[in-house]
């Protein structure tokens, strides 16, 4: 008994001692303070750069969006382990889009990438995220 003790007390005292990796996660959250329904989207890595989920790089034939309501709707998205997802990027930076979901209905994602029809583009690091404490809001 006194041996399953001393193992508990030593266990503990070790993992009290060592530095682990930041939290699994932070929520980006986006809250919309307009009068129309917008859309979000993210460029994500997921850890391969080669991952076709960058905005320039999708094909024309459609993305996956959200949309977030008028008048102070709210969507979060889950990073995990941020510190890797920001050293993804060349320039340490993910981009968010914004889009106008009337913008997405009536244009091709082609005629939308070709003259960069979103509402708001934000290019943020990590410092940038933990400034705004990973939290936007439109406008």
């Amino acid at each position: 008994m006194n041996r399953l003790i001393y193992s508990m007390v030593a266990t503990l005292f070790i993992m009290n001692s060592c530095k682990f990796p930041e939290s699994g996660f932070k929520a980006i959250k986006i809250y919309n303070y307009s009068k129309d329904t917008i859309a979000y989207f993210s460029d994500e890595r997921h850890y391969d750069p080669d991952y076709p989920s960058m905005f320039d790089d999708l094909p024309d034939s459609g993305m996956h969006f959200v949309p977030i309501k008028p008048n102070g709707g709210m969507f979060y998205d889950e990073v995990f382990f941020p510190d890797a997802f920001f050293n993804n990027y060349p320039d340490k930076k993910t981009k968010i889009y914004l889009f106008n979901l009337d913008t997405l209905n009536q244009y091709s994602l082609k005629e939308i990438k070709k003259s960069s029809n979103y509402l708001k583009r934000y290019d943020l690091s990590h410092h940038d995220m933990d400034s705004l404490n990973w939290t936007i809001t439109y406008p």
